[in-house]
């Protein structure tokens, strides 16, 4: 009986840990596009560790906002929702997939922009966002209608890419939201 209840606790254990690694240790990365050139992929991460920018993702696969990790998701630096957003049937799933064909939405997306960065293409050219955790003098929002197009894929959107005012940023998830 004793042995039953070690190897429970250990299967318990087991499965834990094994959540919490595939829900909480992950990595995104982030790209910039501009004058029609995609920049190097970019590590955003949520955790201590090195990586280009420290921040999280908060929403689900229809829009989500970008903070700073020490910060709210209500002090987000980008976002984006795209406008009536629905499932995928399984059908059309396996179509896109099977044609390699990228889904195309329209949403409306949020940044900032400063005195010293006063367009999205002049902060993205510095490699960052405006509100992010750097000098920029004051922040101004400003939204946009967006076209967002998701590429391919098999079980939940893994990569983004949403295009707005002659700039493109895109997106690669592995993040647990629900589907």
């Amino acid at each position: 009986m004793k042995k039953i209840i070690r190897l429970l606790s250990k299967l318990f254990m087991f499965l834990i840990l094994l959540g919490l690694h595939s829900c909480g240790s992950y990595t995104n990365y982030i790209s910039y596009n501009i004058d029609g050139y995609w920049s190097q992929w970019k590590e955003l991460r949520d955790h201590g560790s090195y990586s280009d920018y420290q921040c999280r993702l908060y929403g689900n696969y229809g829009g989500f906002q970008i903070y700073n990790y020490n910060k709210n998701p209500w002090d987000y630096f980008f976002k984006f929702e795209i406008t009536a957003f629905s499932k995928p049937t399984k059908e059309e799933i396996k179509a896109h997939y099977k044609n390699g064909q990228w889904y195309e939405y329209y949403g409306i997306v949020e940044y900032f922009v400063s005195e010293d960065y006063p367009t999205i293409e002049s902060s993205l050219r510095t490699g960052r966002f405006v509100g992010e955790d750097f000098t920029y003098g004051k922040k101004v929002k400003r939204s946009t209608v967006a076209k967002i197009r998701i590429a391919p894929y098999k079980t939940h959107p893994e990569v983004y890419n949403i295009l707005f005012d002659d700039v493109g940023v895109a997106i690669q998830i592995y993040k647990c939201w629900d589907w």
